[in-house]
């Protein structure tokens, strides 16, 4: 009906503004608004996933070399067809394996191979309900969650500016403590290297080349910060809408801002290609020459965190042996 065509036409929009399907035309992303049920979040995972496997066609103008397949010219007639299907099924492995970083469904929707589930399903990225029910009172129990006083959340009298306190002794004001530290990086920076860190240190990782999908790692997350525990979520991250779903979660959880802190992995792609290459029995990229150009994908898509998407603090640095991230496995603010 007009109603909920209107409904659509408002979530296109919204869409637009954030600039995502910026190469599909209206009529493209209205459909997958419905085939989705007008889920944002499902929609959006989607269009990510649509635009993966179409960033091997070269635009309307350009040359096909820009593609994976090589130049005609220098292949001689017999061996072309073979080239072809090998750059094809190259470039395949490159989607499929940059969807599981990413924590995408593979296939991808429009590719059916394993059975469809019935739209009736909850969402699979909302937590369990038993959860969400159980978070009540357990937030009520603990009303100030360790900070402040007891009026309120108690996040208002901890405010963002108060210098860390070294070592501090017994006294003295409750400082806050980092709850949630979201990594960033390419595959090969060093982030799981961080995360073993902070998980030997009795954090709670959430990694998504052990659990598998993102919406795992989403309601290992949720049940963890429930349970007080602090979190490190150990995946790419790459940009802004990736990260927004731990910021979110965080959020619902009652974690402060000024307890959420970007820990971002700053190193050159061809380091990280490198260290790819020379790890064994890697669950998601194996040592291939794909692997390689994932890694290229994902240093070009990159956008660097800010403060600004919920963060009390971006740390950047090159490697997981810098200062600033004991302090942070300690759970300082550096």
């Amino acid at each position: 009906g007009m109603a909920e065509d209107d409904v659509v036409f408002l979530m296109v929009g919204e869409l637009r503004d954030m600039g995502v399907g910026a190469e599909l035309d209206d009529a493209t992303l209205a459909n997958i608004l419905k085939n989705n049920n007008n889920n944002m979040d499902q929609a959006i995972d989607a269009i990510f996933a649509l635009s993966l496997q179409e960033e091997g066609a070269p635009p309307a103008g350009q040359p096909a070399q820009l593609r994976g397949t090589p130049p005609p010219q220098h292949a001689p007639q017999p061996q072309q067809h073979g080239e072809e299907q090998e750059a094809e099924e190259e470039e395949e492995e490159i989607d499929e394996m940059t969807a599981i970083l990413l924590g995408l469904p593979w296939p991808p929707a429009d590719k059916p191979k394993k059975p469809q589930r019935p739209p009736a399903a909850e969402p699979a990225h909302q937590a369990p309900p038993v959860q969400a029910a159980a978070f009540v009172p357990s937030y009520q129990e603990n009303g100030n969650n360790g900070f402040g006083d007891q009026h309120g959340d108690g996040f208002q009298t901890v405010k963002r500016t108060q210098p860390s306190i070294g070592g501090g002794g017994g006294g003295g004001m409750v400082m806050p403590q980092v709850r949630m530290v979201v990594l960033v990086g390419p595959p090969g920076s060093g982030k799981s290297t961080a995360a073993e860190m902070f998980g030997g240190a009795g954090w709670f990782v959430v990694s998504q080349d052990a659990l598998g999908s993102r919406q795992e790692c989403e309601h290992a997350c949720w049940a963890a910060l429930e349970a007080n525990q602090k979190v490190i979520v150990d995946r790419t991250n790459i940009d802004e809408f990736q990260r927004s779903h731990w910021v979110g979660i965080a959020r619902k959880a009652r974690v402060a801002e000024n307890s959420i802190v970007c820990l971002s992995f700053s190193v050159p792609a061809d380091v990280c290609k490198q260290r790819v290459m020379s790890r064994k029995g890697h669950r998601t990229l194996p040592a291939t020459r794909s692997s390689m150009q994932v890694v290229d994908r994902f240093v070009s898509s990159f956008v660097p965190p800010r403060e600004g998407e919920g963060f009390c603090k971006v740390v950047v640095v090159s490697e997981s042996h810098d200062p600033r991230v004991f302090s942070l496995i300690e759970g300082r603010v550096p």
